[in-house]
């Protein structure tokens, strides 16, 4: 009881004109499966240190803190993005959103997702990790995202429809395709998979590291055409 109280606190006042893009309004209702995810959320940030952690260690709190995969599906996850703005002002780390969505959509028994970020002036432009250690999903992001969208992916399909900060670092495997412009290092890190850029990148964050070490692996394109096979040192 308490759970479904929380989860109704979150959901009121819920305006979707306000809250969605006008070509896409999906309503948001409370289910069992929402007010899982909900509660879950909310005992993953009372946990999480907001300064000092990794990726790696909130993560794991997240895959914790999620509720067991045969409770909720791809169509409350997406609900449950659509309400992540009413937490910006309580939880600070972008990260921590983007953390314990790849969680959800990691250890659900579904396949294909759908999460949304939105767009300036939302504050979930900087929603970061997204689609971290994937490795099977097909993840659709609509909207921008923060920095290192496909974080760790060994496998499956992200998409993001919207801007980039910082894609691809540490990709093993798998395909991630940036619909908008890219800012900062492209497939930091990357040894496998295959990165398509369909906007505007500089060359310089894809050929460059902070370092000077070489690239490892991987192929990036930009709007279908080939610009890096494999990692190559400059300077």
């Amino acid at each position: 009881m308490t759970t479904i109280m929380r989860a109704r606190d979150i959901f009121s006042g819920l305006n979707p004109e306000d809250e969605q893009a006008p070509d896409k309004i999906i309503e948001v209702r409370e289910t069992r499966g929402l007010a899982a995810i909900v509660e879950g959320f909310e005992r993953f940030f009372e946990i999480v240190t907001l300064f000092g952690e990794t990726n790696e260690s909130t993560y794991d709190k997240a895959l914790k803190c999620i509720p067991d995969r045969s409770r909720y599906n791809p169509v409350e996850v997406e609900q449950f993005s659509l309400l992540l703005e009413r937490y910006i002002n309580r939880i600070p780390k972008c990260e921590m959103h983007g953390l314990y969505l790849s969680a959800l959509i990691n250890r659900g028994k579904d396949r294909r997702f759908t999460v949304h970020t939105g767009r300036p002036p939302s504050l979930l432009v900087y929603t970061g990790s997204l689609g971290y250690y994937n490795a099977r999903k097909i993840i659709t992001i609509e909207g921008d995202t923060g920095y290192s969208a496909g974080h760790y992916m060994s496998g499956g399909v992200i998409i993001v429809n919207g801007n980039a900060k910082s894609p691809g670092s540490g990709m093993t495997g798998g395909k991630l395709i940036i619909n908008g412009d890219v800012e900062g290092d492209v497939g930091w890190g990357i040894r496998g998979g295959k990165i398509h850029l369909n906007g505007n990148y500089n060359i310089k964050d894809i050929n460059l590291r902070a370092d000077g070490s070489p690239y490892d692996g991987g192929k990036i394109y930009h709007k279908g055409k080939l610009i890096v096979k494999k990692r190559v040192r400059v300077g």
